[in-house]
């Protein structure tokens, strides 16, 4: 083994923190973020330099604040100040040159498709043009695709989305993807490739592992795993902001509730736990793209000598 530990970072895609077992939440089904979190410090008072996808993954990447990264706002190639600046250095720029450094899985901090920023391991899944994004017009970008892309047709996955000529698999769409298709299923086997790879080459190593889940559309495999009736429900649930809360929260959260009233106004409230349902069996998708993961750093011998965190860029 290496003297130099390896480095192993796995982030979920808005994951709040009361679907974790060390967190509180004694039903959810997620054996191995809790046993990870049972051989770990866990962090109670953790705070987001941003609440939004973006800023906040640029500030986990380079330890900067999201303005001095360069991402202020959602990353969409082609828009100002949602990629991050040249010469802002990531973790992967920061390490000794011996390591092999790896992202695997959403980039969001610019052009999703190339390997950058001292990462020479890259395994992508947003496409270019998965999104409203300028450059839907640049015909350069049109046959671009990720990894992902070019796993999900080769399994029979067509894609669904179509804007000008230019495919691609909507998150609408991936939502009713088999559990073995899902974005954790997909980055999981890939992680584990590459950890048995490293124990054969013995050099130390750097991953970073950005899932999907459970990130909106609240739909996927488990959606029935959870039953909606039986959830148990904080005190806010429903429960409109206070008057001294920020506008904008209170006007989202009245559009929200009002929006919810108008498509269902026979049970709102049914409506709300059935999503919530669904949320959480997308947290169990999640844990289960990472249960293989941890098992193969086991299974190789390099568990002792791998540094292992695990965080969300943000709540929901």
């Amino acid at each position: 083994m290496p003297s130099k530990p390896n480095l192993l970072f796995i982030c979920s895609d808005q994951q709040r923190t009361d679907t974790i077992g060390a967190y509180g939440n004694d039903w959810i089904e997620t054996p191995a973020l809790n046993d990870l979190a049972s051989r770990s410090f866990v962090f109670e008072n953790a705070y987001v330099t941003q609440p939004v996808c973006s800023p906040a993954r640029s500030t986990m990447m380079t330890g900067l604040y999201p303005h001095s990264a360069g991402v202020v706002r959602n990353s969409q190639p082609g828009r100002p100040f949602s990629s991050l600046f040249p010469d802002a250095k990531t973790i992967a720029e920061i390490v000794s040159d011996d390591y092999v450094c790896a992202k695997y899985g959403k980039w969001h901090l610019g052009d999703d498709l190339s390997p950058q920023h001292g990462f020479t391991e890259w395994v992508s899944t947003e496409d270019a043009h998965d999104g409203n994004y300028p450059n839907w017009v640049d015909p350069k970008h049109k046959d671009r695709k990720s990894d992902y892309f070019d796993y999900l047709v080769a399994q029979g996955h067509e894609p669904e989305g179509d804007y000008e000529g230019h495919k691609s698999h909507t998150q609408t769409q991936r939502g009713f993807f088999p559990a073995e298709d899902t974005m954790a299923a997909f980055l999981s086997r890939n992680t584990v490739e590459f950890i048995n790879e490293r124990s054969e080459d013995g050099k130390p190593w750097l991953m970073y592992v950005n899932m999907f889940e459970p990130h909106p559309p609240y739909n996927g495999p488990l959606n029935d795993m959870y039953d909606p009736a039986s959830l148990p429900m904080g005190p806010l649930f429903l429960k409109k902001p206070e008057a001294n809360t920020p506008a904008f929260n209170r006007v989202r959260a009245e559009f929200h509730i009002a929006e919810v009233e108008e498509a269902h106004p026979d049970d709102p409230a049914g409506y709300w736990r059935e999503l919530r349902a669904r949320y959480f069996g997308n947290v169990t998708v999640l844990d289960r793209g990472i249960g293989p993961i941890l098992k193969a750093l086991e299974d190789s011998g390099q568990a002792d000598n791998t540094v292992v965190v695990f965080t969300s860029d943000h709540g929901d």
